[in-house]
């Protein structure tokens, strides 16, 4: 009986101690909207991905957002709709843009945005996240 009570007591604290000593260290953030349009078309699904100039994130986190049925997105590095933190960034743009297979499956087809949007060495889409609230200038691909 005792063998069985030490067994569950190891049970629940060895996870409380291995919890310990990996606290996340998260950074403050605003939360970031914007609107795009590629070739006139709302890119439904599209990802935008902001990638920090002057500055540094957290390790293993990016800022993504996913573009909506009304052409807008929501940028967030921790939680959907949390935000990223203030500072410049590069705004890098795919748009996998969805067909019909021949057997007739809706699939994701190429990425129809021209490739220099999606690198941010290459991407001309500059933008700059205020330490408030920020509503990004409507990003317009032609």
């Amino acid at each position: 009986m005792k063998r069985i009570r030490t067994f569950a007591w190891t049970l629940l604290v060895v996870p409380a101690i291995w919890g310990c000593g990996k606290s996340e260290v998260r950074v403050p953030v605003v939360p970031v909207t914007g609107k795009l349009t590629v070739r006139g078309e709302i890119p439904v699904g599209a990802q935008v991905v902001l990638h920090a100039t002057g500055h540094t994130l957290p390790e293993g986190v990016s800022p993504v957002g996913r573009v909506g049925e009304d052409g807008t997105f929501t940028v967030s590095i921790y939680g959907a709709g949390e935000g990223v933190p203030a500072g410049d960034y590069v705004a890098t743009v795919e748009w996998f843009k969805v067909v019909k297979s021949p057997e007739g499956d809706v699939i994701s087809g190429p990425n129809v945005v021209p490739p220099k949007y999606g690198n941010p060495a290459t991407s001309p889409l500059k933008v700059t996240v205020k330490p408030e609230p920020t509503a990004l200038e409507p990003i317009i691909i032609r």
